[in-house]
């Protein structure tokens, strides 16, 4: 986070090999935030988040990947999201 209670956060998830999902929350001043992510047969990973109200995020691709609009970053409002990446490698 980069302002008190995480007001403002960044999700930048990493994936190691030989672990093919994780998820963690934390009940922040402003309410639960979620990151989870669950990888697929196609290489592709899709990630759920959870911005609490009064709150704003980025997430952030990690290296080798994009987001399925070819971002590397995303901007997120309060919301639950679900948003697929891309790997990259071939």
């Amino acid at each position: 986070s980069t302002a008190p209670g995480f007001r403002e956060m960044a999700f930048r998830p990493v994936f190691p090999a030989g672990l093919d999902s994780a998820e963690a929350s934390y009940d922040s001043a402003y309410g639960k935030i979620h990151s989870g992510w669950r990888r697929s047969e196609d290489g592709s990973v899709t990630l759920e988040l959870t911005v609490p109200s009064n709150s704003h995020a980025v997430a952030q691709a990690p290296e080798g990947y994009t987001f399925d609009d070819g971002a590397e970053t995303v901007a997120l409002s309060p919301g639950s999201y679900s948003v697929k990446l891309l790997s990259l490698r071939k």
